[in-house]
């Protein structure tokens, strides 16, 4: 016997419902009564109609479970029937009140059933009915209760693992994409103003045409490498190898003029190990060259036994360091991984990165 209308229920439940009503009922069928035993059994049953009937529209169904209760323990020496009315307020209990209060109605319930059989020695067509079904009843309530709190709580948590997927996502292309074409941007601004510059010496020095020419093919290559990266990047499949991204660093940095001083010692990485710190060094080089006004780099990329070492450092004066998305992308890409980023400034910007091989995934 259920009362929690689920989705979609008949109107007409309710009145459904009543038919256990007929346990009630049967006594003035077998049996004759007096005045006062109907008048007793009316006043009962229009008793029980009211409360059923409230406790299934009010938020507080307590006082009008209670209110059965009592009808039932008043009728239950003069009609066995009446043990249909603890079951009503069994399932009432079980279905409409918080679980602890529902645990706490249904053994007062057993125990008002159990007290009055013995003082009144009622029949066992009374109480055994009471106490059995009562107790089926109320304790599927309650299972059925606890199960819909687990499936929504279930529910919730699908919607909160998929939205801070999404976050996370965000953060991710936002991280890569900045890395990325921040870095390809950067070499295009530069070589657009190399090639303004030969441009305007073309006049006089037929030279800086074809290099201006040659910096503008550059141009339109970082272009399309960028575009072919952004798209990469938000399909989130690309795999960057640490030691090509090293050697392509290395390049880049003495086109803009640096000294670069490398060192790798790397064996198997895991890609995501791998892609990582590709983008951690990208991200600190395109730093360097935006900032830095030293004119020597060390690249730095070492396997310990437990972990990754990165180190970029440079000779340039830098103080007053305020982190923007830069140093905050990178810090948050070792993070991810478990691992840490550091940096101080007594002799340049000196970059320290540490990536654990096993990685343990921060949480969201």
């Amino acid at each position: 016997m259920y009362f929690r209308s689920p989705p979609g229920h008949h109107r007409f439940a309710p009145w459904v419902w009543l038919i256990f009503l007929g346990f009630y009922a049967f006594r003035p069928l077998v049996a004759p009564m007096t005045s006062a035993e109907w008048l007793l059994f009316g006043a009962g049953l229009g008793l029980f109609l009211w409360a059923y009937f409230r406790a299934l529209h009010r938020c507080h169904a307590a006082p009008y479970i209670w209110l059965i209760t009592l009808v039932g323990a008043v009728e239950a020496p003069f009609n066995a029937g009446a043990s249909a009315l603890f079951i009503y307020a069994a399932a009432f209990s079980g279905n409409r009140l918080p679980q602890r209060q529902a645990g706490a109605h249904l053994a007062a319930l057993l125990a008002v059933i159990g007290l009055e059989s013995w003082l009144l020695q009622l029949s066992p067509a009374f109480w055994l009915p009471a106490s059995l079904v009562s107790m089926a009843v109320g304790t599927m309530g309650i299972l059925d209760r606890v199960q819909s709190a687990a499936a929504r709580q279930q529910a919730h948590d699908r919607d909160e693992i998929e939205r801070l997927a999404k976050v996370a996502e965000r953060e991710r292309i936002a991280r890569d994409m900045h890395d990325v074409i921040g870095h390809h941007l950067s070499s295009i601004a530069l070589k657009s103003e190399l090639a303004g510059r030969l441009l305007a010496h073309a006049g006089t020095s037929p030279m800086s045409l074809e290099q201006a020419r040659h910096q503008l093919d550059e141009v339109q290559q970082l272009a399309r490498a960028a575009l072919s990266q952004a798209r990469e990047t938000i399909a989130g499949y690309r795999r960057r190898e640490l030691r090509a991204e090293l050697q392509q660093l290395r390049q880049w940095l003495q086109e803009q003029g640096f000294r670069v001083e490398l060192a790798m010692a790397l064996e198997q990485l895991t890609p995501r190990i791998e892609s990582a710190a590709a983008l951690i060094l990208l991200e600190a080089c395109t730093n360097i060259q935006r900032h830095s006004d030293g004119d020597r780099v060390a690249l730095e990329c070492r396997q310990r036994a437990d972990c990754l070492q990165l180190r970029v450092a440079d000779n340039g004066r830098a103080s007053n360091i305020v982190e923007g998305n830069g140093l905050r992308g990178m810090r948050e890409r070792a993070r991810a991984l478990g691992g840490q980023m550091r940096y101080h400034t007594e002799a340049g910007m000196q970059l320290e990165v540490e990536l654990p091989l096993e990685t343990r995934i921060e949480a969201a």
